[in-house]
């Protein structure tokens, strides 16, 4: 009879094979697929990255995300205007919750929607470097306002959130004040040209009746 054929080693999930995803290799993959943005990488200052307008896309975008996540060095990245879509945004809130010396990160003009946005707000929760996030103009929704209202309610980092042009109805418009109740850390909240009517309106003012910030 034939012996027993050993058992194949199971393969490591996802976040596990991230884990031990080293930069040189991730630099690899990203130059198999824009290799430009590799040589930018690698030109970029020690605490800057400036990769805006690059129309960069989900597949790129999460590669430099696991880079974000590993990179030590970086105070500031503006990712800006990228089409960028639910996958990059949920990649790069995992860099969130790992990065320890990102103070500024800009993401505004991409596509990430409540998904994105929600899995952002989640990563404020156990953040404590970030200072100002911007994610105006990202197709963010009602739900993704009341992630990041539950999130600042225990965020004591995050001084400005950038939050106009998205699609925040009044769901969104009463959830967010709420937090502006117990959070003194934020200084600047910026929600102009979204779908906020007076409810939402009169919550932001009772809000700032006990915010000192």
């Amino acid at each position: 009879s034939k012996p027993a054929s050993k058992p194949k080693p199971e393969e490591p999930a996802a976040e596990q094979q991230a884990e031990f995803e080293q930069p040189g290799d991730l630099l690899s993959q990203l130059e198999a697929v824009r290799p430009d943005l590799v040589v930018k990488w690698r030109k970029a200052k020690k605490n800057k990255l400036c990769f805006g307008s690059l129309r960069i896309g989900d597949k790129a975008g999460v590669i430099i995300a696991k880079l974000l996540a590993k990179d030590m060095t970086l105070q500031f990245a503006y990712l800006f205007n990228n089409k960028f879509g639910e996958e990059a945004g949920k990649a790069l809130a995992e860099a969130l919750k790992t990065n320890t010396t990102l103070k500024e990160l800009s993401l505004y003009k991409n596509q990430f929607g409540d998904e994105g946005g929600k899995a952002l707000a989640e990563a404020l929760k156990c953040n404590t470097t970030l200072h100002m996030l911007w994610i105006s103009n990202d197709s963010l929704g009602n739900e993704t306002g009341r992630a990041l209202e539950e999130a600042l309610k225990t965020n004591e980092t995050l001084q400005r959130l950038i939050l106009y042009t998205n699609h925040f109805g009044d769901e969104a418009g009463k959830a967010l004040p709420e937090m502006l109740k117990t959070n003194m850390t934020l200084k600047t909240l910026w929600l102009y040209s979204n779908h906020l009517g007076d409810e939402a309106g009169k919550a932001v003012a009772d809000a700032l009746k006990s915010n000192t910030t």
